[in-house]
């Protein structure tokens, strides 16, 4: 039922277990949003992951470093 009732985009009000911090107040969109960048952030780091298995520490740490130094490039100031 919550499950629905998320889908159709409606808001639910539902007590957290044990009413340890009394109630939550789901958002449909804000859920989206966080499941989202969680997707966004795994998909990050295996990719991440998959460098390192290729790239040397201190080739990754150069990389690391040039980008720093390309966006600091960009900053307003």
């Amino acid at each position: 039922m919550r499950q629905r009732a998320l889908e159709e985009g409606k808001m639910l009000l539902i007590p957290s277990p044990r009413l340890k911090t009394g109630f939550m107040l789901l958002n449909p969109s804000e859920i989206q949003k966080k499941l989202y960048r969680e997707a966004k952030r795994s998909k990050a780091e295996e990719a991440f992951n998959k460098l390192r298995k290729i790239i040397s520490s201190e080739d990754l740490g150069g990389i690391e470093r040039s980008s720093r130094e390309f966006r600091e490039g960009f900053k307003l100031r």
